[in-house]
C-alpha cells in the first residue's frame, strides 16, 4: 500500500474516532469532569509533581522524581521538534463542528504534549511504584481521551504522545538505574 494511502486511511479513522469522543459522548457532566483530566497532563501539574518528589522525597522516591523530570524534559523537546516540523492543524481548526471547552491553543496538534507529559510521568511512577501502575496509566489514558474530548487533538496525536512519553520514560529508567 503506498504511503499516501496509509496516511489517508489514518486520517479517515482519526476523524471517525475524533467525532465519537468529541461529539457523540458529549454531556454536561463530562463537560465539567473532563477538563480536570486534561490538567493532569499540564506543565504545572507534571513539573510540580516531579519537583515535590525530588525536594520532599528521599532515596527511592527522589530517584523516581529525577527519572520523571528527566523523561518530561526529553519528551517535551521531542514533542516541540515534531510539532514544528510536522505542523498539523488542531482539529477544531479543521473540523468546524468540533466541540471545544477551554482555552484554544494556537500551536500545532501533532503530537499531544499533554498526553506525552501524562505518560512520561505515569510510566516513571509505574516503574517506581509497580503496585499501583494501573492507577497511573489509567489517569494518563484519561489525559489523552480528554484532549480529544476538548477538541485539541486527533487520536493519532494522542497515540503518538503516549508512545513518546512511555518510550522516553522506559529508556530513562534503563539509563538512570
Amino acid at each position: 500500500m503506498p504511503l499516501k494511502r496509509v496516511f489517508e486511511s489514518i486520517l479517515k479513522y482519526d476523524i471517525v474516532i475524533f467525532n465519537a469522543l468529541n461529539d457523540r459522548i458529549k454531556t454536561n457532566v463530562l463537560d465539567k469532569i473532563i477538563p480536570y483530566f486534561t490538567e493532569l497532563g499540564s506543565w504545572w501539574f507534571t513539573v510540580t509533581t516531579c519537583f515535590l518528589l525530588i525536594v520532599l522525597g528521599k532515596g527511592h522516591t527522589r530517584m523516581v522524581g529525577i527519572e520523571a523530570a528527566t523523561s518530561l524534559t526529553i519528551s517535551h523537546l521531542i514533542v516541540q521538534g515534531l510539532k514544528k516540523s510536522i505542523g498539523r492543524k488542531r482539529p477544531y481548526l479543521s473540523i468546524l463542528e468540533a466541540n471545544t471547552l477551554r482555552k484554544l491553543w494556537k500551536d500545532h496538534s501533532f503530537p499531544s504534549g499533554h498526553t506525552t507529559a501524562g505518560f512520561a510521568l505515569a510510566v516513571s511512577l509505574s516503574i517506581g511504584y509497580p503496585g499501583i501502575y494501573l492507577l497511573f496509566l489509567s489517569l494518563a489514558a484519561m489525559v489523552g481521551i480528554s484532549r480529544i474530548y476538548v477538541g485539541m487533538h486527533y487520536p493519532s496525536d494522542v497515540l503518538m504522545g503516549a508512545a513518546i512519553g512511555s518510550g522516553v520514560s522506559f529508556l530513562t529508567s534503563l539509563i538512570l538505574v
